[in-house]
């Protein structure tokens, strides 16, 4: 299965840095496409410093002004977060939702949405995702770096694509 059709959407990123990390997990994990919701410019200089040889993902990220713009026209929303809320009781890990998110790119575009690095997404908008993603991590520091999380989802949906591909019946 391709990972064409899944979108990597941050909300208000706040530091150039990390977004340019995450354009480069992505690239490891064979994802491309990148949606920034922000109020203010990207400092592109200061992100492909840390993009390294992703600066192509990055430089064709897209950036809209509100998350229902960035998700409008996806089948699949799945939200990031270290915390229950917007009403979901179900979060499931990234390896357990990895095949849900490719069934349903086979169809549609499917958006994975990570919030701001200081306190994630807000309840509001975690109401708009269709499930809830939390990666396991030690209680006793559990929040991950923005590139981190990308590359954690990115990872089990590479090997989510690359069992399904080697095992023909899975699909």
């Amino acid at each position: 299965m391709s990972l064409a059709r899944i979108r990597i959407v941050l909300v208000r990123p706040q530091h150039p840095g990390n977004v340019g990390a995450a354009a480069r997990a992505m690239k490891n994990m064979g994802l491309v496409d990148l949606v920034l919701v922000l109020a203010e410019p990207l400092d592109v200089g200061a992100a492909a410093i840390m993009a390294v040889h992703a600066r192509d993902v990055l430089a064709r990220h897209r950036r809209v002004d509100t998350l229902a713009d960035a998700i409008g026209d996806c089948g699949l929303v799945v939200g990031a977060s270290g915390r229950a809320g917007g009403g979901h009781t179900d979060p499931a890990s990234p390896r357990a939702l990895a095949p849900v998110i490719l069934a349903a790119s086979a169809v549609n575009d499917v958006a994975l949405v990570f919030g701001p690095e200081d306190h994630g997404l807000s309840n509001d908008e975690l109401m708009r995702c269709h499930r809830l993603l939390t990666i396991p991590a030690a209680a006793a520091y559990a929040s991950l770096n923005l590139a981190q999380a990308v590359l954690v989802c990115g990872y089990e949906l590479r090997l989510a694509a690359d069992t399904t591909r080697a095992n023909p019946e899975a699909r």
